[in-house]
């Protein structure tokens, strides 16, 4: 149990490390590094040692694995909605939503999504001309796999 705790640890590092890069300082990428080779040695020692020295730490490796799961997921949680502005996580959750329903066929498939916005009156937007309506479209600016 403690191993599969670790695994799914080490899992979580390497995604924060590969694919929340933008979010992270350099500091915290040498300290998640550091940690991904701290949890690499705790699975190396679990693999090789004898079973009651497992039994013994077993229970506390796997809750302090969950702990620091939680911490990690919570940090890069905060971090995102710090720099996120409410539109951003809003669109992000209708994505997510409308991947599920096509439930593409092939999951490395582009999925996008386009929002249509009225941008009248809104603080940093020019006088509209006499004329216009103010609504605004889009086309997406990222996109990503299913």
């Amino acid at each position: 149990m403690a191993y599969a705790a670790l695994r799914s640890l080490a899992q979580i590092l390497h995604q924060t490390l590969n694919r929340d890069h933008q979010y992270l300082i350099l500091d915290e990428k040498q300290q998640i590094e550091s940690l991904v080779e701290k949890v690499s040695s705790i699975q190396d020692f679990l693999e090789n040692s004898s079973q009651k020295i497992k039994q013994h730490l077993e229970r506390k490796i796997r809750d302090a694995s969950y702990i620091a799961e939680d911490i990690i997921e919570s940090h890069i949680t905060d971090r995102i909605r710090s720099e996120s502005a409410r539109f951003d996580l809003i669109t992000g959750c209708l994505w997510k939503c409308r991947t599920i329903a096509l439930n593409p066929a092939d999951p490395d498939k582009m999925v996008r999504i386009s929002i249509i916005i009225n941008a009248r009156g809104k603080q940093g937007m020019p006088d509209i001309p006499t004329g216009y309506y103010g609504n605004a479209f889009t086309y997406p600016a990222a996109v990503s796999k299913a």
